[in-house]
């Protein structure tokens, strides 16, 4: 038979849990708001905006969504790059790239109501110099820090891969001994074997000894590239795919010295070129007055070869001239050597 004490400490307990259930069930939970962020469609890396060193072209467009309870009246986004998925919880300026660096981050005090959201550019997005080209990932953040209280503190991150090109200044032709093309900028990495130069359609290999992070020597053979007033486009490729933006220019005739300096109308010269073309066509040499770009007297060719040009002084007043190479009448000499006619 079971004692009344027992009763009422059981009775006693009941009362109590029903008591305290029931003023949890009262009391009211105050609503949060809820941040994602995601990139804009159809996506920032729809074009090559992003070169080593440099601010992406367009910025970032960031879309930031509010599905919680309560509006948010200000908070911060911010942008991380890395060369892998996984990435830190709290980059910073001074966190490797391997695990993610900050590169970019803002204020917003755009409201945002609960149900809505709002689109923000973030610019400048400045892309570290101290990288070379390839594949990384940009990694999006929504308050950050978790300053702003949600409903949901784990969803506040979105990431997109991005191909960040080397950086180009500038390619030009080259000669040292033979002709070369010479890439200049940053963020070229390491050899490897698939690394190539292109000048039009025209491939020429690069090698180990001559590609360093800042430039790029590449060899050509002589006669490869056709010598033409059209304008090619330049770039450093690794296979197929461009690693930097292209740059167009002339493949042009290139004379390295004239032989001699000076001399009487009739006086035979040589031009000695790093590449003057096999044979002539329909390339011509004229004299030109000297920094005013006019034609003065075509100079008759006596012998033409790819390292030299024999010509003949044509008939012109004693001065001082520019030689100049032309085909279908436009110059393609990459350096005018001076003449003087006594």
């Amino acid at each position: 038979m079971e004692k009344p004490c027992a009763r009422s400490l059981l009775a006693y307990a009941l009362f109590w849990s029903i008591l305290f259930l029931a003023g949890g069930q009262g009391q009211s939970v105050p609503p949060l708001p809820d941040l994602t962020i995601s990139f804009v469609s159809p996506g920032f890396h729809t074009e090559a905006s992003a070169t080593v060193g440099q601010a992406m072209s367009k910025g970032l467009k960031l879309r930031i969504s509010n599905g919680g309870q309560a509006a948010v009246k200000a908070f911060r986004v911010a942008i991380a790059l890395s060369s892998g998925t996984s990435i830190s919880n709290n980059p910073s300026i001074q966190t490797p790239v391997s695990i993610g660096r900050m590169i970019a981050q803002q204020d917003v005090s755009s409201p945002v109501p609960a149900g809505s959201s709002v689109d923000i550019t973030l610019d400048p997005v400045q892309i570290p110099d101290d990288i070379s080209w390839g594949d990384y990932y940009l990694t999006a953040f929504v308050d950050p820090g978790n300053t702003v209280q949600e409903s949901n503190e784990n969803n506040n991150q979105a990431q997109e891969r991005i191909f960040i090109m080397a950086w180009l200044n500038y390619i030009e032709q080259g000669c040292s001994p033979g002709p070369m093309v010479d890439a200049h900028g940053k963020g070229f990495g390491t050899w490897k074997s698939t690394l190539v130069v292109r000048v039009g359609p025209y491939t020429i290999p690069t090698q180990a000894d001559q590609w360093f992070n800042d430039r790029v020597h590449a060899s050509v053979t002589p006669g490869q590239i056709p010598l033409s007033p059209q304008q090619y486009d330049f770039g450093v490729y690794n296979g197929a795919k461009p690693i930097t933006r292209i740059r167009k220019n002339v493949w042009a005739v290139w004379i390295m010295d004239m032989i001699p300096p000076s001399g009487a109308p009739g006086t035979t010269i040589k031009l000695v070129c790093c590449t003057c073309g096999q044979t002539q066509g329909a390339k011509k040499v004229y004299l030109y007055t000297y920094g005013g770009g006019q034609s003065v007297a075509e100079m008759p060719v006596v012998s033409w070869s790819d390292k030299e040009i024999t010509v003949t002084i044509p008939q012109a007043a004693p001065g001082t001239y520019c030689v100049q190479i032309t085909e279908g009448g436009q110059n393609i000499t990459l350096n005018k050597p001076v003449f003087k006619i006594d």
